[in-house]
């Protein structure tokens, strides 16, 4: 009777891998490899390590780690996997491969149009595409899962912002916000991944991850204040005006997460099988505790 399967993970000690690591537990022989370690043969090697969570400025200053970090090093890997006899590459993205936002009535789906807008998304991109090359040259197997903004135990980004300004009573102008955002509990995430190592799949597959919820982001803060046992203190404020002043402070991508939409459509993952392991309130009570 053959064991467990081997799953490799790089960039297993950040967010996402710490709980990728902890699911896994029991369920598969996984292990950590560092960035510079030789692989062995895998059933699988789920690549996280990334660049991440930078202002615009700092991402174009940086371009040049961003494309070492988000495109280099990926396809490196993916090299060194095929070239040691792992079976299946999977590939964290982004969903800003496809933009910032999505206009009314309009979802992202993996056949989307690819319109990066920053570094971040570019080097992701990028390594999408040269992943796909080097997958349809070598036969290795390659799976790219393009995540929404991802909330958990341990987030980075926007998440840990609201949450510490709703536990501090801080005033929040986002009252009078009116959008439709997709999210992904880092528990959904992780489960995603898993079920697409356990499908030994053939081929290239892309997959959009998120919650089945979607909500406006003042929706989103009562969710987490609900969580808290506490009110948000949310302030009626002319999104335009709002809009304008977080851009004139550099700030263009917090403006487009907290006002404006994005929408997705998860059926291509859930045609291959999966669906949410946590709902939102579950996962949101796991991440303040």
């Amino acid at each position: 009777m053959s064991g467990p399967l081997r799953v490799l993970v790089s960039g297993a000690s950040g967010f996402i891998g710490r709980h990728l690591l902890a699911a896994a537990q029991g369920q598969f022989n996984i292990q950590s490899v560092e960035r510079d370690a030789a692989l062995g043969p895998a059933d699988a090697l789920v690549h996280l390590a990334g660049l991440a969570h930078r202002p615009l400025a700092a991402q174009i200053a940086q371009y040049d780690e961003y494309i070492r970090v988000n495109t280099t090093l990926p396809l490196r890997r993916a090299e060194e996997a095929a070239a040691a006899g792992v079976k299946h590459f999977i590939f964290i993205s982004t969903i800003g491969v496809h933009g910032r936002s999505t206009a009314p009535n309009e979802a992202f789906n993996e056949d989307s149009a690819i319109r990066p807008d920053g570094p971040y998304a570019e080097t992701k991109a990028k390594a999408e595409e040269a992943l796909g090359a080097l997958a349809a040259r070598t036969g290795l197997a390659l799976t790219i899962i393009r995540p929404v903004l991802v909330y958990g135990a341990g987030a980075r980004g926007n998440f840990p912002t609201l949450l510490r300004a709703i536990r501090m009573g801080l005033p929040l102008p986002l009252k009078s916000v009116q959008n439709r955002r997709a999210f992904v509990a880092v528990d959904n995430l992780v489960s995603l991944i898993l079920h697409r190592v356990s499908a030994r799949p053939e081929g290239r597959a892309v997959f959009i991850a998120a919650d089945e919820e979607r909500l406006s982001t003042p929706d989103f803060i009562g969710r987490i204040g609900a969580v808290l046992g506490q009110t948000p203190v949310l302030l009626p404020f002319a999104p335009a005006v709002l809009n304008a002043a977080l851009r004139a402070a550099g700030r263009a991508h917090m403006a487009d997460s907290l006002l404006g939409s994005l929408d997705v459509d998860t059926g291509a993952a859930h045609r291959a099988g999966w669906r949410p392991v946590v709902t939102m309130d579950e996962a949101l009570a796991r991440a303040v505790k």
